[in-house]
């Protein structure tokens, strides 16, 4: 935790370094008019809903199932560190690796597909395997932001860009808040098998839906 607070530190010291640009002045009124939904385009407005659906999937995998999952399965904390650094560096990776792509639509389908495919085996698989599975899941979450990205910078409108993205991630926020919170509450009563099913099911409606809805 006093590593995490340096880190922070020196962050912030760096930020404050930063060449501000020049911006207009800020009007609330305005503001409040790129927050209508009614002016919103139909696109936007379906991935409003798609957002929070992939919120939901990701809520039900989120913050601290990996971590008890491992510890459950009789992994030593080095071993989970070993595990959650592998995803981390497996995400990074094929995010730079999948990053040129222009093939978005598919991107996002075959991410889905992998998310799917990846915890229903999870949910069923021995701990060695499902270790495996979790560092291999990096791979998907990498492929999948990429997809994540391109749609917020594309159906978002340049009048109202940062709005627009804040929107849809506080969709995204709202939905894996609740989820997450209901997640502890089913891996205490039936297992991680439910929550892992559920988010690969929920993982996959997200990704057809995207992939219909979402024009390259």
């Amino acid at each position: 935790m006093l590593l995490c607070a340096v880190f922070g530190v020196v962050v912030a010291l760096i930020a404050l370094t930063l060449k501000r640009e020049e911006r207009g002045r800020f009007d609330f009124s305005k503001a409040l008019r790129f927050l209508d939904f009614r002016k919103k385009e139909k696109t936007f407005r379906k991935f409003l809903i798609l957002f929070c659906i992939m919120g939901v999937s990701m809520g039900l995998v989120g913050g601290f199932v990996f971590t008890w999952y491992l510890d459950a399965s009789g992994f030593s904390l080095e071993t989970i560190g070993l595990v959650l650094g592998a995803q981390i560096l497996a995400a990074g990776l094929f995010s730079h690796l999948f990053s040129k792509t222009e093939r978005t639509r598919q991107t996002i389908l075959v991410a889905g597909i992998l998310f799917a495919v990846t915890f229903l085996v999870l949910g069923f698989a021995a701990p060695f395997l499902g270790a495996a599975l979790l560092a291999f899941y990096g791979a998907v979450q990498g492929i999948a932001s990429i997809g994540q990205e391109a749609i917020t910078s594309r159906i978002s409108d340049k009048r109202s860009y940062g709005t627009d993205i804040g929107l849809l991630w506080t969709g995204f926020h709202i939905a894996e808040s609740f989820s997450l919170a209901i997640t502890g509450i089913m891996i205490s009563q039936w297992g991680f098998t439910v929550p892992f099913v559920v988010a690969a099911l929920t993982c996959l409606t997200y990704a057809v839906g995207s992939y219909l809805s979402f024009k390259d």
